[in-house]
């Protein structure tokens, strides 16, 4: 009887271990599959984000990738260190860069001790941030220095190709914000060729938001992936440039219209619904705020070229829930 019960347990044991081997097996090869490497002498841990949203985190001796089972997209990596996550008993990913370890009510940096949060607070920010202006300056109207810029000298031709795939808008703000910083701060920031008309830099062809996407071909509706195609222009185009890349909850409204407010446009992903358009998985550039009490919404352009029957270069969001956000300014 007791071999017979030995067999049996040993015959579980192996099925579990196949199918936890099959699992691990499964998010390395995605991984390999997107990025292109071979990954060997892997393990796999499995770590949740504050939504209890699941991310596969395969580590090797000198490299980690860190993979969003629910997106099906590898948020970050690297093949020079190994993962944030060692040694960490309860851990907590919060986005790229963000790594925590929950400690009773809290959550602590695994990077930096001293940055420390608590679970409450967190919870009752992420309801504010998707409420519409509740956490904004009673009746305010900021906007860059020249809003004209994106509803006007944008509004049909923002570098936007009708037959783009699901990610580019991304780059398309990005190019945007491009454009802004080269017409109004550095004539050097961008090549002319990419304007319509680059006397008058007015209008962006579809080129500049194209060559975006060779630096950094990645998924254009996370900051991340913007912030580092970023990087890539600006080493090659030889500009110093200090990059803003912040995920839910590490951000806040204020501060994105303080942003504003100082003519820095802001690239915001998420979902959006406005009278013209609704949008998931969706980035647009903010480049102007009004508050009305609890009521408010942002000044964008949808990344859309706009035509006889609707304007996207002024679109006024007053529903949205923000996933994260990106800027840069020169330096």
């Amino acid at each position: 009887m007791k071999k017979s019960l030995f067999l049996i347990l040993s015959v579980i044991f192996v099925i579990l271990l196949s199918s936890f081997t099959t699992n691990n097996n499964k998010y390395e090869l995605a991984i390999e599959e997107k990025l292109n490497i071979q990954i060997e002498d892997s393990s796999c841990m499995f770590v949740n984000d504050l939504k209890n949203n699941e991310y596969a985190v395969v580590s090797t001796n000198n490299s980690y990738f860190i993979y969003s089972i629910k997106d099906d997209i590898v948020l970050e990596y690297s093949l020079k260190s190994k993962s944030p996550f060692v040694g960490s008993i309860n851990p907590i990913y919060c986005g790229p860069n963000a790594y925590f370890e929950r400690s009773n009510d809290e959550i602590i940096s695994l990077t930096n001790s001293l940055e420390k949060h608590k679970i409450s607070s967190i919870n009752d920010f992420n309801i504010v941030n998707k409420t519409k202006a509740t956490t904004f300056a009673a009746n305010s109207t900021v906007s860059v220095k020249h809003p004209e810029f994106f509803y006007n000298d944008l509004k049909y031709s923002c570098g936007d190709d009708p037959y783009s795939k699901d990610g580019d808008c991304g780059y398309v703000g990005l190019a945007m914000m491009i454009a802004y910083a080269d017409k109004y701060k550095n004539d050097n920031v961008m090549s002319d060729v990419y304007y319509q008309n680059d006397r008058t830099k007015i209008g962006l062809t579809t080129d500049l938001p194209k060559y975006l996407k060779t630096l950094y071909p990645k998924n254009g509706t996370i900051s991340t992936d913007i912030m580092n195609t970023m990087k890539e222009y600006s080493k090659f185009n030889k500009i110093n440039v200090d990059h803003y890349s912040r995920w839910l909850p590490f951000f806040t409204g204020n501060h994105l219209i303080d942003t504003v407010a100082n003519d820095t446009p802001v690239e915001l992903f998420g979902d959006f619904s406005s009278t013209i358009s609704n949008a998931s998985a969706h980035a647009i550039v903010g480049y102007g705020h009004v508050s009305n009490g609890p009521d408010g919404y942002w000044r964008c352009h949808f990344g859309w070229n706009s035509n006889g029957n609707n304007d996207y270069s002024d679109v006024h969001v007053n529903n949205y829930t923000l996933g994260s956000v990106y800027y840069f300014k020169l330096v």
